[in-house]
């Protein structure tokens, strides 16, 4: 098919999908998605958003596709539902076979942005037109909205035996592939491979991470090239695996989005007030640990405010104020030391949160190594920003205690408690990492 016989089939796709045969369904035109293309349903005065994902298609046929687990993920998480945070509602789901193997998977949700103006953290982040003031209320606001997913409140409301079925399920159909390792090659599938089961079968640490540094050293520069060597030492030592392997570590394993793209929290504005955050884009969540999260958020955002790119094209980074990269660490802090507070209860949960903001700065560095992998023309970048992180593992434990040194000594006390225990258990492990990494002498990392 060309692309308007396929754009026709698409949409009488979703109108079955939907049982509404008649119904009016246009393309949305700003792009979402490097894979997936987004779509209105219409029909009387209802408005459906609708996404598509396709392997054979448009998108190679070893594209692993993740719209049905989107679709659990959005049902598992409808107790969020009770107050300012929510997920959208699945409105129907549907997968369709092609003739010659391909799939097409069509999942209709609540249209968010019908519900009022939509921003995300990162559009009030990135704007130099808002007060640092303002931004550091939406970083409180996402902080403490992470906090209450990861809460063991929430936890316990949602049905964790569903959840570790589908989970298992989501792993069965990769480790049992027969074709495992071809799906292995597409860089794009990484993130869909469940983290929880990688010491067993494939994982992060263990199969990922060496593949991620050999793509990032595809055309380095000598000087690249030295710091990824130095960095795949580290990072494939028996000892640093087992520190941060799920169920292993200092985390607990959580039920929670695992996806921290920058447009996946949405702030749904009425009038000028704040009336929703939708937690958005739930096709990757699983079973998680809260340093692994916490890491992933903070290397997105920051390499945001530097005016890199994560999981968008190097093309499309927009130019960013040199303010903003002065302000990001302030932000940044914001969200970390409003996560580690969370309602201000003292507890071992806090305690918890404070030693997964201590493990986060190593989750980020391996996520600046996946970013490496995704495009080489900017992998000297992301190694770069790898090795300053793995080199200083306490410096996103620093920018929350930095933020907390600022508020009223009342408010702060209990966090700053909690982060000096977190550093005190934390220290054994960085104090490894420092022996394990042993970066060149010059200590950089050039273009190539």
């Amino acid at each position: 098919m060309n692309q308007n016989e396929f754009v026709e089939y698409e949409m009488s796709c979703i109108r079955r999908a939907a049982g509404k045969p008649d119904a009016t369904v246009r393309p949305v035109e700003q792009l979402r998605g490097l894979r997936s293309r987004m779509y209105l349903l219409e029909d009387g005065s209802e408005s459906v958003l609708v996404k598509c994902l396709d392997a054979g298609y448009r998108n190679p046929s070893n594209l692993y596709l993740t719209l049905e687990h989107e679709a659990h993920g959005c049902r598992l998480f409808a107790p969020l539902k009770d107050g300012l945070l929510a997920v959208p509602e699945v409105k129907f789901y549907r997968a369709f076979e092609g003739s010659g193997g391909e799939t097409l998977q069509v999942l209709g949700q609540t249209n968010v942005e019908a519900l009022g103006t939509t921003l995300s953290p990162r559009d009030i982040y990135l704007d130099p037109t808002v007060p640092l003031t303002q931004k550091e209320a939406v970083a409180k606001l996402c902080g403490r909205g992470l906090a209450r997913l990861v809460s063991a409140d929430l936890q316990s409301t949602l049905d964790r035996a569903a959840a570790l079925a589908r989970v298992g399920e989501q792993t069965s159909r990769i480790v049992e592939h027969p074709e495992r390792d071809r799906l292995l090659e597409l860089v794009e599938n990484h993130e869909a491979l469940p983290w929880a089961y990688q010491n067993k079968f494939v994982g992060e640490m263990n199969v990922l991470v060496p593949r991620w540094i050999e793509l990032a050293g595809r055309d380095a520069t000598p000087e690249t090239g030295a710091v990824l060597e130095a960095i795949h030492r580290l990072l494939t030592d028996g000892r640093f695996v087992e520190a941060l392997s799920p169920g292993q570590s200092a985390d607990r394993v959580i039920l929670s989005p695992r996806d921290r793209h920058d447009n996946n929290t949405l702030l749904v504005f009425e009038n000028g007030r704040l009336r929703h955050v939708y937690e958005v884009d739930l096709e990757f969540w699983g079973l998680e640990t809260m340093g692994r999260l916490v890491g992933r958020y903070v290397a997105q955002q920051s390499a945001a405010g530097r005016g890199k790119v994560t999981c968008r094209r190097p093309e499309e980074a927009a130019p960013v104020d040199e303010s903003l990269s002065a302000q990001m660490p302030c932000v940044m802090g914001a969200f970390l030391y409003h996560f580690i507070r969370a309602d201000g209860e003292r507890g071992p949960e806090m305690t918890l949160r404070a030693v997964s903001v201590g493990l986060a700065s190593l989750h980020a560095a391996i996520f600046s190594l996946y970013v490496a992998a995704l495009f080489p023309p900017g992998a000297a970048a992301f190694v770069q920003d790898a090795a300053t992180l793995l080199s200083s593992p306490d410096e996103t434990i620093g920018m929350a205690s930095n933020y907390a040194e600022g508020r009223p000594p009342e408010e702060a006390e209990p966090a700053l408690e909690a982060i000096g225990e977190a550093w005190i258990a934390l220290r054994p492990l960085w104090e490894l990492t420092g022996e394990l990494l042993e970066l060149p002498a010059e200590g950089g990392v050039s273009g190539g």
